[in-house]
């Protein structure tokens, strides 16, 4: 942030290029006169070095909200997407978040991960059949969340060991 310091710093290098110029305008002698040209110059420039340092920050400054506005829109519409779901429990033990049947504006009927819904996500569950015709999966392909609804999981088979 522009600090008093900089500002300061600013004022303090302009204000003796002032008086710097006010000298020579009495100095009749060419190398005294040369002396405190030179001498303007790099109060000057310490001016100008002040100048593009707070430009830089200011620029910095001016990004940095724009990343929060940018943030900011974005919690501010999940807040309203979320409202438009509910959790329920699709059966004993799993939870998921439905759209609510008066969801405006409509949409086709769909279930999202509540693990992606606690981070601020929208991931639509998927349904697969998997050990075909034993067990339905809710699956999220966002998170990698697989939810039996019915049927079990297969039991993993160790792999024959190598000889």
């Amino acid at each position: 942030m522009v600090g008093i310091t900089e500002i300061s710093g600013i004022l303090t290098s302009l204000k003796s290029a002032k008086d710097i110029v006010e000298a020579m305008a009495g100095l009749r002698d060419a190398a005294a006169f040369q002396e405190k040209r030179l001498e303007l110059q790099s109060k000057i420039m310490d001016a100008q070095s002040s100048v593009f340092l707070v430009n830089n920050e200011r620029a910095a400054l001016i990004e940095e909200i724009g990343e929060l506005k940018k943030k900011v829109a974005g919690f501010e519409t999940w807040e309203t997407e979320k409202q438009r779901y509910e959790l329920i429990e699709t059966i004993p033990g799993v939870r998921v978040y439905s759209l609510k049947e008066d969801a405006q504006p409509p949409e086709t009927p769909h279930q999202i991960c509540a693990q992606c819904y606690q981070k601020g996500q929208k991931s639509i569950l998927q349904h697969e059949n998997r050990q075909p015709g034993r067990a339905e999966v809710l699956v999220c392909h966002n998170c990698g969340l697989d939810l039996y609804v019915s049927g079990n999981r297969q039991p993993e088979h160790p792999k024959p060991a190598r000889r």
